[in-house]
């Protein structure tokens, strides 16, 4: 009767390791012919062992279940009535080793298998296609290489597919990706795809995300990607798409985001976006669009987030625009748009980012943008806007960061400005300000950047520059300013960045300054700055830049100066001995114009030996003026 019985079961093995052999995807048969053959009890063993061999679970566990006929009791593991296991969940369990040390075929069954958030290396193993009641597949967040394999396609139940932030599977996406016509979301992105993507992705009729991004990915994008009604997400950004944005993304009513940035896609924004009456994020920046922003983006009322910087994008901002009453971010930056700013768009009340900067907009800012109680950045630099700085700019009093630098503002600095209590930069180089800098500007406590260089500012730097505690960066070269700079400098803890320079400035250097201890730039070059240069200078250790250029500083250069990467001491009138140990850092050309200073170069006179000593005597005097005043 033995004898009978194996008789029977040889055959129905063979039969079912040449199928596997062959590569054939087994279906639901597969399952009868494993029963067939071992028999239900005998199959969840095979299971336990096929899961056992992977080492995914504790030696505790895979040494237990030796002792049972089934791993259902496993952590992450699931089983239908019959005892056969439908889930695999270890994502985020730090498993590694290859995918395919998992024998899929005995999991006939298998429904769910999710191993996202781990460390599995290798090939995606083509006998993946043999799963056919698989309904959910994530590999997300793992190191798997190599292709997608096509027998992916026969997995006609798939609803969910992630291969996601894998980075290095490679090739192209195969085609019949197009047969799984129950796919809702698919997650390719964040790889090395390349070639194309499929038309046959038309398809998927039911899908609702596709993230494509961070591949690279090249030639255009397929017109029947409008044939996904369904669709909410598209991401397509980060890649090397070209040619232009096919108008049949304006069926895709449904659409929540469309991410298509940092491509070469080119053209004009079709009209048609505008039908996309659901969306909420739009991002078309980094490409090589070119043409008027279209009118009808007015129509996208429910938009947040409309992205078009650093295009070829031209004309003028639509007045129109004010329609997107929920838009939150608008980013125009790096295009060629001219004409004023619209008055309309201080009916964007819910704006909280407005970046216009690297355009050729002109025109004053209309006072209307103090409607804008939302905002935290305005970014208009490197344009041509002219007028005043509006005093009702002060009304926004949720400002964080204010950039007008590279315009051709005038007038003075409004007072009103202190109202932005929030405020961490402020930036108004390179315009056309005149006046001097309003004392109020103290009231800016949170201020962590100044930048008032290349304007036509003068007067006093007011002491309640002092209060600004938090300032880590302060330019004010280049301006017309006089007097002295103020003691109240040495407040300024956090500051790492000082640069003065160009200026009128005509009293000596505050010893104060030696309490800057996180200075790494320091530039007060090109002012009339005297007296000498303060040795506490020495004992800032981060700092790597000195300049004091073309001033009139007297006595001798600090010895403990020597050690700072970039020094310039030039066009002074400082004398006496250049400290040992300058040569080996500097060159001579940081002391010229100092007719007074002697040794260690040759374009510098030897000092006189009378000098010389007198610095000896001195250096020797001291400590041992110091030892007798204690005894």
């Amino acid at each position: 009767m033995a004898a009978a019985s194996l008789s029977i079961s040889i055959p129905i093995v063979a039969w079912a390791i040449w199928i596997l052999l062959c590569g054939k995807c087994l279906d639901n048969a597969l399952h009868q012919l494993l029963v067939a053959a071992f028999g239900s009890s005998a199959l969840q063993l095979k299971q336990a062992k096929a899961l056992r061999e992977t080492r995914w679970w504790s030696s505790t566990t895979a040494q237990a279940s030796s002792n049972y006929s089934s791993a259902c009791l496993w952590d992450g593991i699931t089983c239908n009535a019959g005892g056969s296991v439908t889930t695999i969940d270890k994502s985020h369990s730090s498993l590694g080793g290859q995918l395919n040390k998992l024998n899929l075929s005995f999991f006939p069954n298998l429904d769910r298998l999710d191993l996202n958030g781990n460390l599995l290396t290798g090939l995606i193993p083509i006998e993946i296609g043999m799963l056919k009641n698989l309904v959910y597949l994530d590999l997300h967040s793992n190191m798997l290489v190599g292709p997608i394999p096509a027998t992916l396609g026969y997995l006609t139940n798939l609803e969910y597919l992630d291969l996601g932030l894998n980075y290095y599977i490679n090739g192209s996406i195969p085609p019949k990706i197009g047969m799984l016509k129950n796919l809702t979301t698919l997650y390719l992105d964040s790889n090395m795809l390349v070639g194309p993507i499929p038309s046959t992705l038309g398809c998927l009729t039911s899908l609702d995300s596709l993230y494509l991004g961070h591949n690279e990915l090249n030639g255009s994008i397929p017109s029947e990607i409008g044939m996904l009604k369904s669709l909410t997400s598209l991401y397509l950004s980060s890649n090397m798409l070209v040619g232009p944005i096919p108008s049949t993304l304006g069926c895709l009513t449904s659409l929540d985001s469309l991410y298509l940035g940092h491509n070469e896609l080119n053209g004009s924004i079709p009209s048609k976006i505008g039908m996309l009456k659901s969306l909420t994020s739009l991002y078309l920046s980094s490409n090589m669009l070119v043409g008027p922003i279209p009118s009808t983006l007015s129509h996208l009322t429910n938009l947040k987030y409309l992205d078009l910087r650093q295009n070829q994008i031209n004309g003028s901002i639509p007045p129109e625009i004010r329609m997107l009453k929920n838009l939150t971010f608008l980013y125009l930056s790096s295009n060629m748009l001219v004409g004023p700013i619209p008055s309309t768009l201080g009916h964007l009340t819910n704006l909280e980012y407005l970046d216009l900067r690297q355009n050729q907009i002109n025109g004053s800012i209309p006072p209307e943008i103090r409607m804008l109680k939302n905002l935290a950045s305005l970014y208009l630099s490197s344009n041509k806007v002219d007028g005043p700085i509006p005093s009702t700019l002060g009304h926004l009093t949720n400002l964080e960061y204010l950039d007008l630098r590279q315009n051709q503002i005038n007038g003075s600095i409004p007072p009103e400005i202190r109202m932005l209590k929030n405020l961490a930069s402020l930036y108004l180089s390179s315009n056309m300000l005149v006046g001097p800098i309003p004392s109020t500007l103290g009231h800016l406590t949170n201020l962590e950047s100044l930048g008032l260089s290349r304007n036509k500012i003068n007067g006093f730097i007011p002491p309640e520059i002092g209060m600004l505690k938090n300032l880590i960066v302060l330019g004010i070269s280049s301006n017309m300013l006089i007097g002295s700079i103020p003691f109240s400098l040495g407040h300024f803890t956090n500051l790492k960045h000082l640069d003065l320079s160009r200026n009128k400035i005509n009293v000596s250097i505050p010893s104060e300054i030696g309490m800057l201890k996180d200075l790494s730039y320091v530039n007060l070059s090109h002012n009339f700055i005297s007296g000498e240069i303060p040795s506490a200078l020495g004992t800032i250790a981060p700092l790597l830049t000195l300049d004091l250029s073309y001033n009139n500083l007297m006595g001798n250069i600090p010895s403990s100066l020597t050690g700072i990467q970039r020094l310039d001491f030039s066009h002074n009138s400082l004398e006496g001995q250049i400290p040992d140990g300058y040569a080996l850092y500097h060159t001579s050309n940081t002391l010229n114009g100092n007719k007074d200073l002697c040794d260690q170069f040759k374009n510098f006179p030897p000092c006189p030996k009378g000098k010389k000593s007198i610095v000896v005597e001195i250096e020797t005097f001291v400590p041992i003026s110091i030892f007798l005043g204690f005894l």
